[in-house]
């Protein structure tokens, strides 16, 4: 019995040492070309990943938002450039960022002029609110208040180049401040 013990110790001793072995031959002999193409395709792989998070990077896109508005369920926007198929989303003001969305509307690529859209929750006199321009995922996202296309974890805001958000300011004030 302890010779059969023996055996195995020295079996299982023999298959380790020849895994590292041959683990060290690889290492040390392995063809550098494979090695360089398998860096190549890492380093394209993180290049597509880079493209596809520029397209966030929609220099060209600009918003233009009426500064005082009347408030309540619309906003009427001067005008929007979107590069691609977007969204403008309306945020209220939350220690002067953009905080929670009142609402959004999906416009396709192109210029707009003199728009107004609904939102789902109506601004109010006095207040600060952003407009944001995001990207549109082309998704569809069910949930328990509908069915809508807009995903704020995945239709992500637009930046410039710099990396800041293509977003617009605008302020509330009552209908009588505007001579309405």
């Amino acid at each position: 019995m302890e010779k059969n013990k023996d055996k195995i110790i020295q079996i299982s001793i023999f298959v380790v040492a020849l895994l590292l072995g041959f683990g060290l031959g690889f290492l040390v002999f392995a063809d550098r070309n494979q090695v360089e193409d398998l860096l190549e395709g890492a380093e394209q792989e993180v290049g597509d990943l880079n493209l596809q998070n520029n397209n966030l990077n929609a220099s060209d896109s600009t918003i233009s938002i009426v500064a005082e508005q009347a408030p309540g369920i619309s906003v009427a926007v001067d005008q929007v450039v979107l590069n691609n198929d977007g969204w403008i989303v309306v945020y209220d003001d939350l220690n002067d960022q953009p905080g929670s969305i009142l609402g959004a509307r999906y416009y396709p690529a192109g210029s707009y002029k003199n728009i107004s859209f609904e939102l789902q929750v109506g601004t109010t006199a006095g207040n600060t609110y952003y407009a944001l321009l995001h990207s549109d995922d082309g998704k569809i996202v069910n949930s328990t208040h509908g069915t809508y296309e807009f995903d704020p974890a995945k239709d992500l805001a637009l930046t410039d180049p710099t990396g800041k958000k293509i977003q617009s300011l605008f302020t509330t004030n009552s209908p009588s401040a505007r001579g309405i």
